[in-house]
């Protein structure tokens, strides 16, 4: 998406904005998969954090759910979609605070996760309409991949080790 944002209409409005849940997600679901190592021997949270990696992908199944079906949202204008991802990201901190309230002792994980909603959409309408994050983000798209994908595997080897080895130690405790 940053290698087309300087070319492509819709990711000239819309790149940065959605370079910030690009950028923030992967590392929402890092914490996520740590903390469910982490407590692998306990089952109900373990469950929770595991079923709360896939609610980032409930925005996008909103959006694009909203711009084939919902009248006000269908009209493909680069600049409505703004207020698409708005709706989206509502509905999935309504998903979030939903799997809370089933079990709120053990709803830790979709707090987390939503806490994590609110700070991107914070982010999407303050650092994502910045020039200098637009500038940022473009240029990452300028960076080679292999470099990129050998960084994010061992970052992503990194967590699954201290995540298994936090739950070891959270055993001997």
């Amino acid at each position: 998406m940053a290698r087309n944002t300087p070319s492509d209409p819709f990711y000239q409005i819309n790149g940065g904005r959605l370079g910030i849940l690009d950028a923030a997600t992967p590392i929402l679901l890092m914490v996520l998969f740590y903390f469910a190592l982490k407590e692998r021997r306990k089952v109900q949270l373990h469950a929770r954090y595991m079923l709360a990696t896939a609610l980032p992908l409930v925005e996008p199944i909103i959006e694009r759910l909203l711009g084939h079906l919902a009248p006000p949202f269908t009209a493909f204008d680069p600049a409505q979609f703004a207020w698409t991802m708005r709706a989206a990201e509502l509905g999935g901190l309504v998903a979030a605070a939903c799997l809370y309230a089933t079990a709120p002792r053990y709803g830790r994980p979709f707090f987390i996760v939503g806490m994590a909603m609110v700070a991107q959409a914070v982010l999407v309408e303050t650092l994502g309409e910045s020039s200098v994050w637009n500038m940022v983000f473009v240029g990452l798209g300028k960076l080679p991949s292999l470099p990129v994908l050998a960084v994010a595997t061992i970052v992503g080897g990194l967590t699954v080790w201290a995540g298994w080895t936090a739950g070891l130690a959270a055993r001997r405790h």
